[in-house]
């Protein structure tokens, strides 16, 4: 999966006609990413292959590595596919990590990507719910996680101006 999800040098024709129908992205690096072709493709499987092909891509992201002092959000492409892949494949831990291991949530938070953050912590909120909810699965956040999640919920929405989200996601942290 994750040799389908880099490709460079393509023919000029195949990538504009892509780039058209809004299926191809281009990096700075010259090499064209095909996440919707290779989602679309995910929801046709079934749901434990398609866990496992989400597991297999996350582990790939997982062990990309990052700089030491990232300038943009771009170069946290491969920590959003990760964490994208965690919480599809409903590894709450490692949705976790890619946030606050990685050090993209503080990141986000100077860049004032509040929005983005804001969404990130509530799928990986979702996913640990949805991990509880299965009784096979046994990894899932500790008390102390679940905190850092909500107060970084409360705080985002707090610069985002929606204080009665930012007022229930910090009693949820102080609960």
């Amino acid at each position: 999966l994750a040799g389908l999800c880099h490709i460079a040098r393509v023919k000029k024709g195949t990538i504009l006609r892509l780039r058209e129908a809004g299926l191809l992205q281009a990096n700075d690096a010259d090499r064209f990413w095909l996440h919707n072709i290779i989602r679309n493709s995910l929801k046709l499987t079934d749901p434990t292959e398609r866990r496992f092909m989400h597991m297999r891509a996350m582990n790939f992201f997982r062990s990309q590595t990052i700089p030491q002092l990232p300038r943009n959000i771009e170069e946290f492409a491969g920590v959003l596919e990760w964490h994208h892949h965690a919480v599809e494949c409903g590894d709450a831990v490692s949705a976790f990590s890619a946030l606050y291991a990685t050090r993209l949530e503080d990141r986000l938070m100077k860049w004032n990507e509040y929005e983005l953050l804001v969404s990130l912590c509530e799928r990986t909120i979702a996913t640990v719910y949805q991990v509880e909810a299965d009784p096979q699965v046994e990894a899932n956040l500790s008390p102390t996680e679940r905190i850092q999640l909500y107060h970084s919920l409360g705080v985002a929405y707090f610069l985002l101006g929606d204080f009665p989200k930012s007022i229930l996601h910090l009693t949820s942290a102080l609960a």
